[in-house]
């Protein structure tokens, strides 16, 4: 086991990347013990913390390209909206339009483009599943019922995004989108009870022939 704080004040890790010899772990830690929780990595146990951003409920996820780091989140602006942005290297990128307050929550690199998955709002409290490529915004979902997303890879031209969002009875279903087209992995329950989300999507390499 490896600490990487002192256990004296809350902490927690939400993602884990290795490239090469080094391990990055991307989370949250308490840097001032009242609760003030702010972002941070640790790369080989050592810490980044970015002092201008606090934790959402997705934020944290990490990504290495190049020893480049990337990091989910969304950040407050003086109108208190919450604007989606990442972090690369420390240095704030901010791709949510004002009022529609966001978050991103994955980031991946891909032929010298950058894109993010996470959600929107719609006012209302409504948020709504989207990605976004070099900072223009692609919608997933339209429609009366909330949609998320929480994790995103890219091979070739084919952006894939996995999340969750309500049908018109209230459940919570898996999704998958493939270029922006809905691609379910759970149906509607008989009872109105059905829950689930999915949290991450890895492509494996094609085989060697």
């Amino acid at each position: 086991m490896v600490r990487l704080t002192d256990g004296t004040r809350k902490a927690e890790a939400f993602s884990i990347f290795v490239e090469g010899n080094d391990v990055y772990v991307g989370g949250y830690k308490d840097v001032d013990g009242m609760g003030n929780d702010l972002l941070t990595y640790w790369k080989n146990g050592s810490p980044t913390t970015l002092t201008d951003v606090r934790p959402m409920e997705s934020a944290g996820s990490l990504y290495v390209r190049s020893g480049n780091v990337y990091i989910a989140g969304a950040w407050n602006a003086e109108d208190n909206d919450w604007l989606a942005s990442y972090w690369k290297n420390g240095q704030r990128q901010i791709i949510g339009q004002s009022p529609a307050e966001g978050s991103t929550s994955g980031v991946r690199v891909a032929g010298g483009n950058v894109f993010a998955c996470g959600s929107y709002g719609l006012g209302g409290g409504y948020e709504m599943a989207c990605y976004w490529k070099n900072g223009e915004l692609f919608r997933l979902k339209n429609g009366p019922t909330e949609s998320w997303t929480y994790s995103i890879a890219v091979s070739g031209n084919d952006v894939y995004v996995v999340g969750s969002k309500h049908n018109a009875e209230g459940e919570c279903l898996v999704m998958c989108w493939k270029n922006g087209t809905a691609m379910p992995m759970t149906s509607a329950g008989a009872s109105g009870t059905l829950f689930g989300e999915a949290h991450s999507v890895f492509l494996a390499p094609a085989p060697v022939q």
